[in-house]
């Protein structure tokens, strides 16, 4: 899992770029999700936690994904290829290791 802090200084889009460097295996479950300070906490906690803002990945590529009219405030932008979202990662093997550049952009 990795994350990253953005401030929004007002309602605006977030435009993330995931390009992958290696192809997986099998179908993975990576999940890209936005979420709020409250939400975050309860993910750390793993206390049930929501948001509008989610992807999923299932298959190595390139992907563009767009998060529209996030509010003002904080939020953490997670990569996540644990138990702790929605989708479960088999992460049996080496072969399904993830390795990805992600580039974020704030309209």
């Amino acid at each position: 899992m990795r994350l990253v802090l953005l401030k929004f200084k007002k309602t605006s889009d977030l435009k993330i770029e995931v390009s992958f460097l290696k192809e997986w295996q099998t179908n993975y479950g990576l999940e890209i999700i936005l979420l709020d300070e409250d939400a975050f906490i309860n993910f750390i906690k793993d206390k049930p936690f929501t948001t509008d803002y989610h992807y999923s990945i299932f298959v190595s590529g390139n992907y563009r994904i767009n998060f529209d009219k996030v509010l003002k405030g904080t939020y953490y932008l997670i990569i996540d290829n644990s138990i702790k979202g929605w989708e479960k990662p088999d992460s049996s093997s080496q072969e399904n290791e993830a390795i990805l550049n992600v580039k974020n952009y704030i309209n």
